[in-house]
């Protein structure tokens, strides 16, 4: 059997209580304290968000038929836990009142009733359906929002773009103008018109390194400058921005090498930066075989590297790339404005050819 309960807000206010959709897999014959031992499950009722300070109210139903006892007790639990009791005598329902929540009072909450009074650690179930409630800090006018982002590791270099995504987890009906803000540091950045899938995509273009930081959204049914809202989501993301990767010149120092022989790649710089550090790498293949940390000066223009005792694995396309970030050599897959192209035989000549990019 299916019940369904009609999302059926008080009114437009994002707020109200949210109905929830309860699915039962059978229904309870009518029972008695004789022959029910163990806890029963019980419908809830409430709103899926607060804000600290508040007093929350959550109603929690007996749906089996029963034949009420003097000792029947309805449970709220928190997160399977009793929270409150209530005897109910000839009733078959209880509003439960949390005054002056917190942000600890977030958590699931579920109804139980039983038809004898249990202690408390007896108690590690949840009821018919349950309500996850986000009790939020400071944010006044405005409601969490979930948040998502492009990358799952949350970094990006410099000049890429960054798309986050704010969504709301609730009906919206066509008279419903809700709008997102994404708030970077806890301070908006951006505000964008929640759509009738309730999410909205920001995308922060051509980034630099100022624009990492703790991401978050929130929602409103009020329209505010972005740099107006001064407010955290309950779920943050870290974005890293690091920075650009240049392309070098390379050339060989020498013409013919034999295995076991030194070679020796100079990476030329072909930018002119402002920094305290470079790390200019040298690529195998598209790949960072080695790198070297330079003072970053006008002088600095180009860096030498040492392969010491060749062998038949060096051979592959060179190339040099540098940047003001300290990248691991995994990271660097990029290949430079020319390539080196090495092949080692044995004790033979090394035959190298330069290959310029078109």
């Amino acid at each position: 059997m299916f019940i369904l309960l009609k999302h059926k807000p008080i009114n437009s206010k994002i707020r109200e209580t949210e109905w929830i959709k309860i699915e039962r897999a059978h229904v309870f014959d009518v029972i008695s304290a004789d022959n029910v031992t163990d806890l029963q499950p019980a419908l809830v009722f409430g709103r899926s968000s607060a804000r600290a300070g508040e007093t929350l109210e959550l109603k929690c139903r007996i749906e089996t038929k029963v034949k009420a006892g003097p000792q029947m007790h309805l449970y709220l639990c928190k997160d399977g836990a009793l929270l409150q009791m209530e005897r109910l005598r000839n009733a078959v329902d209880h509003t439960f009142i949390l005054r002056n929540i917190s942000d600890l009072d977030s958590g699931n909450y579920s109804c139980v009733f039983s038809f004898h009074k249990l202690r408390p650690k007896s108690l590690n179930t949840t009821g018919l359906n349950s309500i996850h409630i986000s009790v939020y800090v400071g944010l006044d006018d405005f409601h969490p929002a979930d948040i998502f982002i492009n990358s799952s590791s949350g970094t990006f270099k410099v000049g890429e773009s960054i798309t986050i995504k704010c969504a709301i987890f609730q009906q919206i009906s066509s008279n419903d103008q809700l709008y997102t803000y994404l708030c970077k540091n806890g301070v908006g950045v951006q505000m964008g018109p929640i759509g009738k899938k309730g999410d909205y995509d920001f995308i922060i273009k051509n980034v630099s390194e100022l624009d990492s930081g703790s991401y978050s959204c929130v929602y409103s049914s009020k329209k505010s400058p972005a740099s107006n809202v001064s407010a955290s989501g309950q779920k943050i993301i870290y974005v890293q921005v690091t920075g650009k990767i240049w392309s070098g010149m390379i050339t060989e120092t020498q013409r013919s090498v034999r295995e076991g022989e030194d070679l020796t790649l100079t990476c030329r710089i072909t930018v002119t930066l402002t920094c305290a550090e470079l790390y200019v790498y040298l690529c195998l293949n598209g790949i960072g075989k080695q790198v070297m940390s330079v003072s970053c000066s006008i002088n600095s223009t180009s860096t030498t590297f040492l392969l010491s005792k060749v062998k038949h694995e060096h051979s592959g396309n060179y190339s040099c790339v540098y940047s003001t970030h300290n990248y691991s050599l995994s990271e660097v897959r990029k290949a430079g404005e020319n390539t080196v192209f090495i092949q080692v035989q044995g004790k033979n000549l090394l035959i190298i050819d330069t290959i310029a990019k078109p």
